[in-house]
C-alpha cells in the first residue's frame, strides 16, 4: 500500500508520497517571480536535493521552455535539465544530464510518465499529487486570464484559439504596460511609439 497528499497554490507547493515497502519522498517548490522557481526534495533512501528552474513564461514546467539544474547534496552530485511542454496538450520531454550520463523523460501537465538511461528504459511512478497540483495552478491562471480578455471586451475566451488567445493577451499586456510609461514620463502617443525599444 502507499499513498501521496499535496496542497498548493499560484506560489508554492508541497507533497509527500510514501508505500509500505518504498522510499517516502517529501518534496516542494516555491515562486521567485520572474519565471525562477526554488525547488527541493528528500527522500528515505538518502537522497536530498536542492535546485532552481526557470521558465520563460513563469508557467513552472508546465508550459514552454524549462531549464533546471539541481544539487543532491548526499552524494549525487550536481545535475541539469532542459524540455519543453506544449501548452495545448500538456505532453513535454526532458533531458537530464549527471553523474550518471544522459537520460530523457516523457512528461505530462509537468509530471514524469517514462524515462530512458543509463539503466535502460522504464515506466516512471506517477506523482498524481504533484500532478494535480499542476493542473489546479493551469486552472488559476486560465482563469485569471480569462478574466483580463472579458475585461478587454472578449466575449468568450475560453474558446479562443491557442494562438490567437496568446496574441489577445500579449496586445492587451503591452497596450497597459505602454499607458504605465505615458503616465510616468509624461510621454504623448508619438513619443511612446518613437521609443527605443532597447
Amino acid at each position: 500500500w502507499g499513498g501521496m497528499i499535496g496542497v498548493g497554490g499560484a506560489k508554492a507547493n508541497a507533497s509527500i508520497s510514501f508505500s509500505q515497502r518504498g522510499d517516502t519522498t517529501i518534496s516542494g517548490s516555491w515562486n521567485l517571480g520572474a519565471g525562477f522557481q526554488l525547488t527541493g526534495s528528500s527522500t528515505t533512501n538518502g537522497a536530498t536535493t536542492i535546485g532552481g528552474n526557470y521558465n520563460p513564461l513563469d508557467k513552472g514546467p508546465r508550459q514552454g521552455w524549462n531549464f533546471g539544474a539541481n544539487y543532491d547534496i548526499n552524494g549525487g552530485g550536481l545535475s541539469g535539465s532542459i524540455g519543453y511542454t506544449h501548452p495545448g496538450s500538456k505532453l513535454g520531454i526532458t533531458s537530464t544530464v549527471n553523474g550518471d550520463g544522459l537520460s530523457t523523460s516523457t512528461q505530462y501537465a509537468g509530471v514524469n510518465l517514462t524515462t530512458n538511461g543509463p539503466d535502460g528504459f522504464r515506466f516512471d511512478e506517477i506523482n498524481w499529487a504533484e500532478q494535480n497540483i499542476n493542473q489546479a495552478q493551469d486552472r488559476m491562471d486560465t482563469i485569471a486570464e480569462n478574466e483580463i480578455l472579458r475585461a478587454n471586451d472578449v466575449e468568450d475566451p475560453e474558446n479562443l484559439p491557442p494562438k490567437e488567445r496568446e496574441r489577445l493577451l500579449k496586445e492587451i499586456n503591452t497596450r497597459e504596460e505602454n499607458e504605465k510609461l505615458k503616465d510616468k514620463y509624461k510621454l504623448t502617443d508619438e513619443e511612446l511609439a518613437n521609443l527605443d525599444p532597447a
